[in-house]
């Protein structure tokens, strides 16, 4: 099955890539891990916020797949500027 089939499967089931991600811990960890994941996540999407609003800090390019444009790395570097209403960002695309 491939990367596309996979997600639209995920998508259907309400399955996210960061849970996805964490599923061979299995059992009662996953979730633990999944909340630890978020809370870290959401702590550094602030940090990046507040460096982007009072600093006007330039940031990182995301990474992307070429055949599919899907992100590879970058996820709070997508998020945070898009809670910002920033239009337009800047992306490596990758072969994989």
């Amino acid at each position: 099955m491939g990367t596309k089939e996979r997600h639209a499967i995920h998508r259907l089931r309400g399955v996210t890539d960061s849970q996805e991600s964490f599923s061979h811990f299995g059992g009662a960890n996953i979730n633990r891990l999944f909340v630890a994941f978020t809370k870290k996540l959401a702590k550094r999407s602030e940090g990046l916020r507040k460096a982007i609003v009072t600093h006007g800090s330039v940031i990182w390019p995301l990474v992307v797949g070429q055949e599919d444009m899907q992100l590879i790395d970058g996820h709070c570097r997508y998020i945070t500027p898009r809670s910002l209403s920033v239009p337009n960002t800047y992306a490596y695309v990758g072969v994989r």
